[in-house]
């Protein structure tokens, strides 16, 4: 499962593309206690470095949903200012990955896809990435790891631009 979430941060990195502005009822520039304060539910978790993401940290997650599914999100702000600048979604259930990128699709549209291979032999895993780039002003991506059948994660990630 551990490489499964590299291969995530791995496609994490691609390039990404324009989305939608803002996420209610989070605001870019928000600090871990004004998510905290403005998302039902949401908690401030304590500084991991393990989990930081292009260049941002993990300081706040809270239990969404969307498209009927039960999603986690987490909340990653710049070092310093403590500014909220990108957030990600992941399925409580890995078994939700297909429905979740089909609400996606039928939401934004098809976008442009990417699939690779990542790692070698038995190790190897399928990388699907979806970019939307006439979703808005920041940027959006859909990325899911499968080995075969079985789907091991995925998220859609909101940055700001």
């Amino acid at each position: 499962m551990r490489r499964l979430m590299l291969a995530i941060a791995a496609a994490a990195v691609l390039p990404l593309t324009p989305a939608l502005a803002d996420w209610p009822p989070s605001k870019w520039g928000m600090t871990p206690e004004q998510v905290q304060a403005a998302v039902p539910g949401a908690k401030i978790v304590p500084f991991d470095s393990s989990f930081n993401l292009r260049g941002l940290n993990l300081l706040a997650e809270a239990p969404v949903s969307d498209a009927g599914l039960q999603l986690k999100a987490r909340y990653y702000f710049a070092p310093g200012t403590r500014q909220l600048g990108m957030i990600d979604f992941l399925p409580n259930n890995p078994d939700d990955c297909a429905a979740y990128r089909n609400a996606l699709i039928a939401r934004y549209g098809k976008g442009e896809s990417e699939e690779s291979v990542m790692g070698e032999g038995d190790q190897a895993f399928d990388v699907l990435a979806i970019e939307w780039p006439n979703a808005g002003t920041d940027r959006m991506n859909y990325a899911e790891a499968k080995r075969g059948d079985m789907i091991g994660m995925c998220k859609l990630i909101i940055q700001k631009r």
